[in-house]
C-alpha cells in the first residue's frame, strides 16, 4: 500500500481534506467515523504502518466536541495475518460504540482481533514503539479501554504509554483475551480505570502477559487488581507497581485461583489494599513489597522501593 504525508487538520473540523493513506502523520482531528475511513483506513487487513511526520507531537484524536458520535480509532483484523504498527504517534479519545458488551463494545481506541480460522502461527499483530493510547473509553460493558487484543492476536508495547483510559467492565489500560498475548517493555500504564477488575491490565484465562523495565501507577478499579488483574499467566520483571488501588481486593496484583503470577526483581509498593486473591504471587527474589495477593501467608507489608525513577514515554503526560 503506497502512503504520502498528512498534514495537519485543524482542531474541531472533519478530517476529509486530509490526504488520503499516508503513513506519516502530524495532528489530525477527526469529528466522523466516516472521515476517519477516509483519511485511515483504520481497518488495517495487511501490514499497515503508522509513523510521526515530525519531532511534535504527532496525534490522532476523536474529537472532543460534544455533537461527535462515538468511534474506536484502529481496528487492526484479517486472515491468514494482519498487523498494525504505531511508531511515534498518540491516539487518543477514542470511544467504542457498542453499548451491550461484545466486539462493538471492547477497544477504546484499538481493537485487534482475527476473523480468519485461529492457527497459532498466524496471529493479528499489534506493536506499539514510541507511542501513547490515552483517553480512550470503551462503550457500555465493554473491556480494553485503550486497547483490546482478542484471541489469536498478540502485542509488542515498547517505550510508550497507555493512560487515562477507562472500562466499563475490565482492563483499564489493556485487555488481553484467552489465547491472546502481550509483551511490554520499557512502558508506562498509568492512571488508567476499570470497574470490574485489572485498572491497568487484565489478562484473561488462557492470555499470558510479560511485563519488564515497566512501571504501574495509580490505576484503579473499584473490583479485583488496581494495577493488573491475573486471570493466565502474567511475568513481571524489573517492574514496579506503585500507588495502584482497588476496593475489592489486590491493590496491586490480584492473581484468580486459576492464574500464574511471578514477579522477578519487581517492587510492588504503596498499592491498597496490600492483599487478596486466590492464588498466590510467586517471587523470585524478597523484593516484592505490598499489594501482592496471598493465600495461604499473611500480607506482606508495603515498603518504599529504593528506586521509584520511572520510565518516561515520548509523549506521555
Amino acid at each position: 500500500m503506497t502512503r504520502s504525508s498528512q498534514s495537519a487538520t485543524p482542531s474541531g473540523t472533519t478530517a476529509a481534506t486530509a490526504r488520503k493513506y499516508g503513513s506519516t502523520i502530524a495532528t489530525m482531528t477527526i469529528v466522523t467515523a466516516a472521515a476517519l475511513r477516509r483519511t485511515m483506513v483504520p481497518m488495517a487487513r495487511a501490514s499497515t504502518a503508522v509513523t510521526a511526520a515530525s519531532a511534535a507531537v504527532p496525534m490522532i484524536t476523536r474529537s472532543s466536541a460534544g455533537s461527535t458520535p462515538s468511534f474506536r480509532i484502529f481496528e487492526v483484523a484479517n486472515s491468514p495475518t494482519a498487523s498494525l504498527t504505531l511508531r511515534g504517534i498518540t491516539v487518543s479519545n477514542g470511544k467504542a460504540s457498542g453499548f451491550l458488551g461484545g466486539a462493538a463494545a471492547n477497544g477504546g481506541c484499538i481493537l485487534a482481533r482475527f476473523s480468519g480460522t485461529p492457527t497459532s502461527s498466524t496471529p493479528t499483530t499489534l506493536v506499539l514503539h514510541d507511542s501513547s493510547v490515552e483517553g480512550c473509553a470503551t462503550g457500555f460493558l465493554g473491556s480494553g479501554g485503550g486497547i483490546y487484543l482478542d484471541s489469536d492476536t498478540t502485542a509488542r508495547i515498547t517505550h510508550s504509554s497507555l493512560s487515562d483510559n477507562s472500562a466499563v467492565v475490565s482492563g483499564g489500560g489493556l485487555y488481553v483475551h484467552s489465547g491472546a498475548s502481550a509483551i511490554i517493555f520499557g512502558s508506562t500504564l498509568t492512571v488508567n480505570h476499570a470497574l470490574v477488575g485489572g485498572g491497568g491490565v487484565f489478562v484473561d484465562s488462557g492470555a499470558s502477559a510479560g511485563i519488564a523495565a515497566s512501571v504501574l501507577t495509580d490505576n484503579t478499579t473499584l473490583g479485583l487488581g488496581g494495577g493488573v488483574h491475573v486471570a493466565g499467566t502474567v511475568d513481571l520483571t524489573a517492574t514496579q507497581l506503585l500507588d495502584n488501588s482497588a476496593v475489592l481486593a489486590g491493590g496491586g496484583i490480584y492473581v484468580d485461583s486459576g492464574g500464574l503470577g511471578r514477579v522477578h526483581n519487581g517492587f510492588l509498593t504503596d498499592n491498597t489494599p496490600a492483599a487478596g486473591g486466590g492464588a498466590p504471587l510467586t517471587s523470585s527474589t524478597p523484593t516484592a513489597r505490598g499489594g501482592v495477593p496471598r493465600a495461604t501467608a499473611p500480607p506482606m507489608h508495603n515498603q518504599p522501593a529504593p528506586n521509584r525513577g520511572r520510565p518516561t514515554a515520548r509523549h506521555q503526560r
